[in-house]
């Protein structure tokens, strides 16, 4: 405990020093070696940032912006090089209220996060750290929800109720104020999450840190059902009851499947419906998507749907497997789940701006990345779908090359027809891959018709809210 408070001590000291030495040397590159070194520090700390808050009435507003910021990152459980780029924002937000330059922005004084922002840009930098500071204040300067940046929204949260408070105000009074006066049903959603931690029980504090600990990443080592593919039903079913999200999507399933069209509500019964063929599909898509969802990635609600288009394209474009439903949308999320390890979306808007307009953001650029392809072919095989290895192979490693296969035809052209679909924006690998699935009979529509099918059957729309 004495080593916890010495390093406690240790990094307010730092964050002190700090900020007198960026008033003497104020530029950007020590803004930047001075944040980057602040958040190392307290990210190497232990101490829990919900009994922080609860424990100590008065902290330092710039200590409570940050703790602030951390509860709400241990709430999403996202991703650790996410905690790592919303802390630096904060710490910018902190140190940039003691340079000299925000003194030349009078309009700036009350949104320190925004003057750090000018002062990067003005540096020539272009960086998701620049995208972060740049969206705060969203309800300010009148921006649409639809483009409101999720990392944004949470670091605005903790200045609103560090910053602005009045002596000796208590943090919950201050939450209350702002619920009083927010129109954000975003700030709203935020304000609950802290709220529901700072009002639990003392000795259920630990448990916020606790549930972080797990790496919610690693979607190849928390996958299990595939043990139970050749279990009985009866163990089937005592597995599922543990788990409410895996229970949930089987029995959703079986419902769909219910030759007499009413919900099904017992396990029991949902198994001996699904019958022993499909089963793994379902299992694998049951246990993909919950893991998925316990990322807390703010764009799911985007990849969901996705995922959807992907699955219905595949069941169309090979109908002779004859696989239910389930068996696509368990590869289509085998081949997705990296969109949903995208750190880049954590910090993005639902729509970016085109010089045509808006449009939804999908990028699989990262997808060339070595270990983003050896986690979709882990998953193929954990899950066992590894007959479709060497189509996914073929789109990732030989991408500047035509399909090869019919299963690598239709996947390719599964996925690039989803892009288009949600983004209404034609990819450029899709023409070519049309003109061979027409060639090969794999399909017999244009690409505007195919587009239409895809669109119309999915039930696309835009979904204009994130999930926060």
């Amino acid at each position: 405990m004495q080593n916890h408070n010495v390093d406690w001590l240790r990094y307010q000291r730092l964050l002190q020093q700090s900020t007198a030495h960026i008033a003497k040397l104020a530029d950007t590159t020590n803004l930047l070696k001075l944040s980057q070194q602040l958040t190392t520090l307290r990210l190497s700390l232990v101490d829990n940032s919900l009994s922080l808050l609860k424990e100590h009435a008065d902290l330092p507003p710039s200590v409570e912006k940050i703790e602030l910021t951390l509860l709400l990152c241990q709430h999403y459980q996202w991703p650790k090089p996410i905690w790592r780029l919303l802390l630096q924002a904060a710490f910018c937000s902190i140190l940039v209220r003691a340079m000299p330059q925000q003194q030349q922005w009078p309009s700036l004084l009350p949104f320190p996060a925004l003057a750090a922002a000018r002062l990067l840009q003005l540096n020539g930098q272009n960086t998701s750290l620049l995208t972060v500071l740049a969206g705060c204040y969203p309800s300010e300067r009148k921006q649409a929800s639809w483009l409101q940046n999720p990392l944004s929204l949470v670091l605005t949260q903790a200045e609103y109720l560090s910053d602005n408070r009045k002596g000796s105000e208590p943090l919950l009074q201050r939450i209350g104020i702002r619920i009083a006066l927010s129109n954000s049903e975003y700030e709203l959603r935020l304000l609950q999450h802290i709220l529901c931690y700072l009002t639990l029980p003392a000795a259920l504090d630990n448990a916020v840190t606790d549930d972080h600990l797990t790496d919610n990443t690693d979607l190849i080592s928390n996958a299990k059902i595939y043990q139970l593919f050749a279990a009985d039903n009866k163990d089937i079913e005592h597995y599922l009851r543990q788990s409410a999200a895996l229970g949930i999507t089987v029995l959703a399933r079986a419902s769909q499947l219910n030759r007499l069209k009413t919900q099904v509500v017992d396990l029991h019964l949902a198994l001996n419906l699904l019958g022993r063929t499909q089963l793994p599909h379902i299992l694998t898509e049951a246990e993909l998507h919950a893991n998925l969802m316990q990322l807390h990635q703010p764009n799911q609600l985007v990849l969901q749907q996705f995922s959807a288009i992907v699955a219905y394209a595949l069941s169309v474009l090979l109908p002779a497997k004859q696989h239910s439903i389930a068996y696509w949308q368990a590869l289509s999320l085998c081949i997705s789940a990296p969109l949903w390890l995208d750190n880049t979306s954590y910090a993005s808007a639902l729509l970016v701006r085109t010089k045509t307009g808006f449009r939804i953001r999908i990028s699989d650029n990262h997808y060339q990345k070595p270990d983003t392809q050896q986690l979709v072919f882990g998953l193929l095989r954990q899950y066992n779908l590894s007959e479709w290895q060497p189509a996914a192979q073929h789109w990732l490693q030989a991408e500047k090359t035509l399909p090869n296969s019919q299963q690598s035809l239709a996947l390719q052209l599964a996925w690039y027809s989803g892009i288009a679909v949600l983004t209404n924006q034609i990819p450029q690998q899709l023409p070519p891959l049309i003109s061979r699935a027409q060639q090969s009979q794999l399909l017999n529509h244009n690409l505007s018709n195919w587009l239409l099918q895809l669109a119309s059957h999915c039930q696309c729309y835009c979904p204009l809210q994130l999930s926060l």
